[in-house]
């Protein structure tokens, strides 16, 4: 088991590479409007310490009341700075994967970004790093206006990303929902992941939530989640997840005066409690594990971060089931938990959604 751990931190890094240059029209991989294209039924096998595991299947919802407009994290390794706006098998492949635990929940909308490529993704960004990244993002502008275009303007939005994702989710937060007021009413909730999103002190509208209040208690709506996990503190040299990070030149210009910020998925607010971790399978489903896995915002050295941690029981393994193990490596890493976080918290995530979701229409 500690061997599919291994081989999800990969996952990113190996996909397939993309061919053409970045357009400047918007591609949609799941549409806003017509066929529910990415809504798929989410079937998940628990398994538990001692005895037989279980298997349950949740139908995606025939007709959802809120969108998911999701970003999905670096996975273009196309030999150029900015990705193809090309709907690849690569890039459907991992965007079912990530997000089919949503479908119960929301209509899932994707659109093909021109995001910042893995072959040109800089640990020492120069100027023309910083001009992908805007590429990038205007891109991401693009859709996003064309989403707003599409869809009734009462329709209320989930804004979710992950990792390149959840930077340009924030941007478009900062930048460009923060701007127009009746964009921000449509937000539900806003979940960005392993994206560096820091905080002005006091609270500013153009921050990297938005304005967005942070989510308090999992039933918390028009708030927002957002982290970068780590076993411990990360150092000031981590490529993500602490302020003055290389790639943090994905989200734009940061003010030094801005910090990180840490919501955690489990019960919203910065408590401890246990991660849900759904660990995608060759067959479409996925695999959890009760209470293997704990998580806690922390702060040290000025840098707030969840604090993720394998809890293992006393006593003789005889007759236990194999259970996952985090990488051992993963205190030293430049990039703590950063390919994994996803994964670990994704069981949080999906019901951290569907609270919003539920509160929300029962306030409207």
């Amino acid at each position: 088991m500690k061997k599919v751990l291994v081989a999800l931190s990969i996952l990113i890094a190996a996909l397939a590479p993309l061919t053409a240059h970045a357009q400047t029209a918007v591609t949609w991989l799941c549409p806003p409007t017509g066929p529910a294209t990415c809504q798929h039924p989410t079937r998940i096998t628990t398994v538990p310490l001692i005895g037989a595991s279980r298997t349950a299947t949740t139908a995606a919802a025939p007709s959802p009341m809120v969108d998911c407009f999701y970003l999905y994290p670096t996975i273009s390794s196309a030999d150029s700075y900015n990705a193809p706006l090309v709907a690849t098998t690569t890039i459907r492949n991992y965007v079912r994967t990530a997000t089919t635990p949503f479908s119960s929940s929301c209509r899932i909308v994707v659109p093909v970004y021109a995001q910042v490529t893995a072959t040109y993704l800089s640990l020492s960004p120069t100027v023309r790093d910083r001009r992908a990244a805007e590429v990038a993002y205007q891109s991401v502008v693009a859709a996003w206006r064309a989403y707003m275009a599409a869809t009734p303007s009462t329709r209320p939005v989930a804004l979710v990303g992950f990792s390149q994702g959840a930077a340009m989710a924030s941007q478009l937060l900062r930048r460009e929902i923060s701007t127009h007021p009746a964009e921000l009413q449509r937000i539900v909730v806003a979940i960005l992941v392993g994206g560096t999103v820091t905080l002005t002190s006091p609270r500013s509208a153009h921050d990297g939530l938005g304005g967005l209040p942070r989510c308090g208690t999992i039933a918390s709506f028009r708030c927002a989640y957002s982290y970068d996990a780590f076993t411990v503190a990360p150092r000031s040299g981590a490529a993500a997840g602490v302020v003055g990070a290389p790639w943090m030149y994905l989200d734009g210009v940061v003010p030094a005066s801005e910090r990180t910020t840490c919501t955690n998925p489990v019960y919203g607010g910065t408590a401890d409690g246990p991660l849900i971790p759904l660990l995608p399978q060759a067959d479409g489903g996925y695999l959890t594990y009760v209470n293997r896995f704990r998580a806690v915002c922390l702060t040290a050295n000025s840098t707030t971060y969840l604090n993720v941690r394998q809890i293992t029981v006393p006593g003789s393994p005889t007759g236990r089931n194999p259970q996952p193990e985090l990488p051992s490596d993963a205190g030293t890493s430049r990039f703590g938990l950063h390919s994994l976080e996803w994964d670990l918290s994704l069981g949080n995530i999906a019901r951290a959604l569907h609270s919003a979701i539920i509160h929300w229409d029962l306030r409207h």
